[in-house]
């Protein structure tokens, strides 16, 4: 038997007439119905009469059996199930009449059904009970298997949900679920009320046909986590989904744009358009455990956005890149602030992450590898313009895909400030494929490299233009260099000399002082930088190398 997929349960409560407007009486007669998860069907099909073995395309089989009875919709059941396929379903028709299952008719078991708790203490078996309180609404404890299930009280169409084993839940948000709109997306997004709303997109891989749009605020978009794919049936078509509303969020999901080839003005898998594209302001956009694969162009494509915070996300294996991010002039805030937290950029046929005048970017705990952009003046993995703040925290940077060596992994410029603290670079192991340096910044002097790593570099840890000759801090070391090599593009020595004349630079320990540089590409002049061999301290004062003892 199939993995249960969410399994479907529906409660009906019954109300008595007001007896003022300020006072309901709940229903004494309320009945509640459940049913196990059931298979939605894909394709139109007419069951002939009497048949024994009629196949019926589905999306999912859920927790359909061989040999249950199953009714058809809300009506009587009159279909047995004789076999099982994995997108497939075969009935018995003992009618002697052919019945029509039209695309989207969800075949619902009759027998199995499991109890209801209504609270953690007191279990209350099918058909008792459930009571809902003076707002129409209603609670229900559920201790086994993962339950979405509706509250649906006359004139007030209320939904309760729960979606873990032996949670309490309560909500009063609409919920639709994909099987319930033949698998159309875009059909279950307009089906939500103004207010928004949840669409579930249940396990298995639906095939979009045309992308989906959403207009309502606060819309989520859920699945269940890997197992739920929402795939473009034509490459480059079309964005599968755009969004032109505030407050929008997406779950446990992956979007594949299932392209064979690059176009990085093509279509992305998730396309979030702000002011200066749809016209409305939009904020608060929440990514979680959402991946974004196989875009022509990017998988996250986004402009003139406030806030958004990606958790969890993975950007990969996009033909095109994994992020672009745009701030254009047309947003009265001025600018945006975007968290990527535990985010992986990796796999893409271009650069990992493009932004453009951004208030606020942050990377933390973020895994950058394996992509392929990065031609001269370009991020391998980041690639930021005209940014105000740019913290890079905690975050690994792997080799490049490239075919050639990328000039860098970081390029930062023209922007306020940036911070690169506790990252790992590893160029890797084949120097045709090594970047020159790790960080190049192009910035203001409030910036800073700190207690970074590398190693399988061309030339550099870190490349500074003029502006940013006050970056370094202590910390930083070359793991597979004697010392750690900063570069610093001044137009004059004695401009070298006096701005990094502050700052400290930490090397790894040594065994021997055999391999000490003496050049000024090795350790910025100015500097004060040191190596420590047994209980002896070489140090760099700007000029050259002295002996310190340490006994």
């Amino acid at each position: 038997m199939a993995r249960p997929i969410a399994p479907r349960f529906e409660i009906r409560v019954l109300k008595d007439k007001s007896v003022s407007d300020n006072a309901q009486v709940p229903a004494t007669d309320a009945v509640i119905n459940f049913y196990r998860a059931g298979a939605t069907v894909s394709a139109t099909v007419v069951v002939p009469a009497s048949a024994t073995s009629a196949p019926v395309s589905v999306f999912d089989v859920g927790q359909v059996i061989v040999g249950d009875t199953v009714r058809i919709g809300a009506g009587p059941g009159t279909l047995t199930v004789s076999g099982l396929a994995t997108n497939q379903v075969r009935v018995a028709n003992p009618t002697s009449s052919p019945i029509t299952l039209t695309s989207g008719t969800r075949l619902v078991p009759t027998n199995g059904r499991p109890n209801v708790y209504m609270d953690p203490l007191c279990s209350v078996s099918l058909g008792n009970l459930l009571y809902p309180d003076s707002a129409g609404q209603a609670a229900a404890y559920l201790p086994n298997n993962r339950m979405d299930y509706d509250v649906a009280i006359p004139n007030q169409p209320l939904r309760l949900y729960v979606d873990g084993t032996g949670m309490l839940g309560r909500s009063d948000r609409a919920w639709n679920d994909l099987r319930d709109f033949g698998g159309n997306l875009q059909a279950a997004i307009d089906a939500l009320p103004p207010g928004g709303g949840t669409v579930f997109v249940p396990r298995g891989t639906w095939l979009m046909t045309s992308g989906a749009t959403v207009n309502t605020p606060s819309v989520t978009i859920m699945g269940e986590q890997a197992c739920s794919v929402l795939r473009a049936a034509t490459a480059n078509a079309f964005d599968l989904v755009t969004v032109n509303a505030t407050n929008f969020q997406m779950r446990d999901l992956t979007l594949d744009g299932a392209a064979t080839s690059q176009d990085l003005s093509g279509r992305s898998c998730l396309y979030i358009r702000g002011l200066g594209t749809s016209g409305h302001l939009i904020l608060d956009v929440l990514l979680q455990n959402v991946t974004l694969t196989g875009a022509p162009g990017h998988g996250l494509n986004m402009e003139d956005v406030i806030i958004i915070i990606a958790e969890g996300c993975h950007f990969d294996g996009n033909k095109g890149g994994g992020v672009r991010i745009d701030n254009g002039t047309q947003n009265p805030q001025g600018s945006t602030t975007t968290q990527f937290l535990s985010c992986t950029f990796s796999q893409n046929g271009e650069r990992g992450c493009v932004v453009n005048n951004v208030t606020v970017l942050t990377f933390r705990g973020c895994s950058l590898k394996g992509n392929q952009g990065g031609a001269t003046a370009q991020g391998n993995a980041i690639d930021a313009l005209g940014c105000n703040r740019i913290d890079i925290l905690s975050s690994h940077f792997g080799p490049a895909g490239t075919a050639t060596a990328p000039d860098q992994f970081i390029l930062v410029t023209g922007s306020g400030s940036a911070v690169v603290d506790a990252c790992l670079f590893d160029g890797g192991a084949d120097p045709a494929k090594q970047p020159a340096q790790a960080i190049h910044l192009a910035v203001g002097p409030s910036s800073r490299i700190c207690s970074c790593a590398g190693m399988g570099l061309r030339s550099f840890l870190a490349f500074l233009d003029p502006q940013s000759l006050e970056c370094v801090e202590m910390g930083n070391v070359e793991l597979d260099q004697a010392v750690v090599r900063i570069k610093c593009d001044a137009p004059s020595e004695t401009q070298r000399l006096t701005s990094m004349s502050r700052w400290s630079l930490g090397v790894p320990f040594l065994n021997s002082d055999a391999d000490l540089p003496a050049g000024s590409d090795s350790v910025v002049p100015g500097a004060f930088a040191w190596v420590r061999l047994d209980d002896n301290l070489k140090v760099w004062d700007g000029f050259g190398w002295r002996f310190v003892s340490l006994s």
